[in-house]
């Protein structure tokens, strides 16, 4: 069975973001941890808000802007790599 576009996205961002964002929404430091996770969830959120197969508008909008908002994840976790 083929995935719609919210299964898609919403496994792409806990694959790759979720395990990091568990951890850091714990920690009591108060640096970018705190606005990855903030992002991470906002992100999470917008893709609940929607059908699981929007219109090709609403996709091209929303990949563009979780294009943007993944960069911002990426930089923080780059920031944080041991």
């Amino acid at each position: 069975m083929e995935k719609t576009w919210k299964q898609v996205h919403m496994t792409y961002l806990t694959h790759f973001y979720g395990k990091r964002a568990e951890e850091w929404s714990s920690i009591p430091e108060r640096d970018d941890r705190v606005l990855f996770v903030n992002v991470y969830r906002m992100m999470l959120e917008a893709i609940a808000t929607l059908p699981e197969n929007p219109n090709i508008y609403v996709c091209v909008a929303m990949d563009k802007k979780m294009q943007e908002d993944r960069k911002i994840l990426d930089r923080v976790l780059g920031s944080f790599q041991e």
